[in-house]
């Protein structure tokens, strides 16, 4: 066994320690405030950004082991919120009162939430365009302080006790228990994954939870990082119902001889394998790309992640399939990563946006006279 598959291996029993010690399966977490305390304190926040901001491709793999556990335990997401997206926004952010106090509610157990992030439009931008939180905000400010009016869809948990927004160039950390705030959870289905609309009716914004300077480039930053978190999850789904179901072929008999014998459902995991290890590697290639330069990258982040997400969703319908009739049922359990799968893919990725963002850039880059895209 080499250092890396040990070092890879440690952090893996690690992370199932954590989510066993505070669940009684994939995706039931008794206690998710007491789970991220425990998170927090042992350093598993710091381990996702840590390998992302780094060089080493090491250290890459190794943030990637974390993520890629999550999605086979299938974590509440609000512990891959403050791993992939709160903590590297607050490392953008640099020392000063809104990270010291965005901070603490890590520290507390508190779950934080954000929008969805999406593309947005960027003319000065050379990349032509960035990575923002989505919502339709306005800060207005006086004299008394800033006040938030506005809503935010599409809510990383509506029952999270806080919410970082963008108004204008403003970031804003906001209690959701604040006066004037209205959550409204839409249903779901997937443990862990309690969406929302949030609405902002003139709610004062607390002075010490606000950030002003460069907040579009930094929410950019972490907001890369965050989609390539999302994209080890997905692998990390991949490769947990590759093994599940490789098990169930050999153990499965039909005809006098085990399933996984029929040349069908050999092609049908060998295809599952092929989606988890491609996706993975696309992966690296595209965080490999971030890290040494970020300028560069965004498309080959796009490319990732329309890849993991409709991987995992393809991977979790074969699994499924091999399954047989039982593939759905609640007694399987199959159905809790394929519903996990196709929460990151609809939820989380607006794909008619990424798609026409990669084509354009694709047609800049190959026709005559435009020269190099980025």
């Amino acid at each position: 066994m080499t250092s890396a598959e040990s070092t890879a291996g440690v952090l893996a029993e690690g992370v199932v320690a954590l989510l066993a010690s505070h669940s009684s399966g994939p995706g039931q977490v008794r206690d998710a405030s007491a789970l991220l305390k425990e998170a927090a304190r042992a350093g598993w926040l710091d381990a996702v950004h840590l390998g992302l901001s780094g060089s080493d491709g090491l250290e890459l793999e190794n943030a990637f082991v974390v993520c890629e556990t999550f999605g086979r335990h299938l974590a509440p997401f609000s512990l891959l919120v403050a791993a992939g997206f709160v903590k590297p926004l607050l490392a953008e952010l640099g020392a000063g009162q809104f990270a010291v106090r965005v901070e603490s509610w890590l520290d507390d157990g508190a779950v934080v939430a954000i929008p969805a992030p999406r593309l947005i439009a960027d003319p000065a931008c050379s990349q032509e365009a960035r990575f923002g939180l989505g919502g339709d905000l306005r800060a207005e400010e006086s004299k008394d302080g800033v006040r938030l009016f506005g809503s935010v869809d599409r809510v990383t948990d509506a029952s999270a006790q806080g919410l970082i927004v963008t108004a204008g160039n403003l970031l804003v950390a906001v209690p959701l228990d604040s006066p004037g705030v209205t959550v409204r959870p839409v249903p779901a289905v997937v443990a862990g994954h309690e969406v929302g609309r949030v609405e902002f009716d003139g709610v004062a914004a607390d002075y010490n939870l606000i950030h002003r300077g460069d907040v579009p480039a930094a929410v950019h930053r972490a907001a890369t990082a965050w989609n390539l978190a999302l994209d080890g999850l997905a692998v990390g789904i991949c490769r947990e119902l590759v093994s599940r179901t490789v098990q169930f072929a050999l153990d499965r008999r039909q005809f006098g001889r085990p399933v996984g014998a029929f040349q069908a459902v050999q092609h049908l995991c060998a295809d599952m394998h092929i989606a988890a290890e491609t996706s993975f590697s696309t992966l690296l290639a595209a965080a490999a790309i971030w890290t040494t330069t970020p300028d560069d990258s965004l498309e080959h982040v796009v490319a990732s992640r329309l890849h993991a997400a409709s991987a995992a969703v393809a991977a979790s319908e074969m699994a499924i399939q091999v399954h047989g009739g039982i593939g759905i049922t609640w007694e399987m359990g199959i159905h809790a990563w394929y519903r996990a799968a196709q929460f990151a893919q609809r939820y989380l990725t607006e794909e008619a946006e990424l798609r026409t963002f990669l084509a354009r850039r694709l047609v800049a880059a190959t026709s005559p006279g435009e020269g190099e895209a980025g």
